[in-house]
């Protein structure tokens, strides 16, 4: 049996199929795996060991996919995928 691929080369073949089917532009795409990483990551910890620990499965479930769209949304909100203080002059 195939072992599935890391955490992180999926993270990076679901960007590139969102820039692929034009939902990030190519600019909004670069680095954007970190911004995503920091997300799931800041998600987890709230969801094993914080405020969201008792919440049911469904509700986190929820929540994550709500997360990762605010993400694509403000990816896909400016061409470049960068606000207004990391554009440049």
């Amino acid at each position: 049996m195939k072992a599935a691929p890391p955490p992180h080369q999926l993270l990076l073949q679901a960007l590139e199929d969102l820039e692929a089917e034009h939902v990030i532009s190519h600019s909004a795409r670069e680095d954007a795996e970190w911004m995503m990483w920091a997300a799931i990551d800041g998600f987890t910890e709230l969801a094993t060991n914080g405020p969201l620990q008792s919440r049911p499965r469904p509700e986190l479930e929820r929540l994550a996919r709500r997360t990762m769209n605010a993400i694509i949304a403000g990816l896909s909100a400016s061409p470049s995928g960068r606000g207004p203080s990391e554009r440049g002059p």
